[in-house]
């Protein structure tokens, strides 16, 4: 839903929170360019907000070891994301996992610089899961308790004019066994899906890594997925 709060009906406060709630945590010039928003409407706005819940501001910024200034949802903030956007339980606060988070809104930015907004829709984390949960049960009458019983959770999933993907960013942390494991379970996954669900592009860090992930696939010589290597900022989406 990170591309649909510009034009939605929303206030400008529940704009920001479900943003950065969609995004997990994200730059602000990202958070701008995807609101339509200025740094200075941007602040304007968060100053109103963290004077009205100055005793628990909702959400913080700070700066990110490559220099980049940030936003995230405090504890806070989660908890009231959780209730308006009615979801089982809050978003994670930022964590360890803020490089990893923020590699994943950069795809989708630069997905949309290159090939806009117009019919494109990106899924977190929660939303892939629930939407390749959605697709199992329509295609394999799967329901969902079984779907969610040691299959995968996608990083992301992104629907643009060309398609559609299921999206792993691979920040080179990860054994070989590890990957192993986890390119088959993505290939059950997908078992049986149409062709045009079958697709899981993988994003790394480097060519080095990149070749990694892409000899292990290639060596289990299984075609129940289309498996598609990058490395990041060179991603090809056809």
């Amino acid at each position: 839903m990170l591309l649909h709060w510009k034009d939605g009906d929303y206030t400008a406060f529940e704009k920001m929170i479900g943003a950065v709630a969609d995004a997990g945590v994200i730059r602000v010039e990202d958070l701008c360019e995807l609101l339509d928003w200025s740094p200075t409407k941007l602040w304007r706005h968060r100053r109103q907000f963290r004077e009205a819940y100055l005793e628990n501001p909702l959400a913080k910024r700070r700066l990110h070891r490559d220099g980049a200034e940030i936003v995230y949802l405090t504890e806070m903030g989660a908890l009231f994301a959780k209730h308006f956007l009615s979801l089982p339980k809050p978003p994670q606060p930022v964590s360890h996992q803020t490089s990893h988070t923020l590699a994943l809104v950069a795809i989708l930015m630069r997905y949309i610089h290159r090939y806009g907004r117009d019919g494109a829709d990106w899924y977190s984390t929660r939303e892939a899961t629930d939407q390749l949960a959605y697709v199992r049960h329509v295609a394999l009458g799967e329901s969902d308790a079984d779907m969610r019983t040691g299959v995968v959770r996608p990083d992301a999933a992104l629907k643009g004019q060309q398609g559609f993907w299921w999206i792993e960013y691979d920040n080179d942390t990860e054994s070989a066994r590890v990957i192993l494991h986890k390119l088959q379970r993505w290939a059950a996954a997908v078992e049986g899906l149409h062709e045009s669900f079958r697709r899981v592009m993988w994003i790394a860090p480097t060519e080095k890594r990149r070749d990694q992930l892409a000899d292990i696939w290639r060596r289990l010589q299984d075609d129940r997925a289309d498996m598609q290597f990058f490395v990041a900022g060179e991603e090809r989406w056809e």
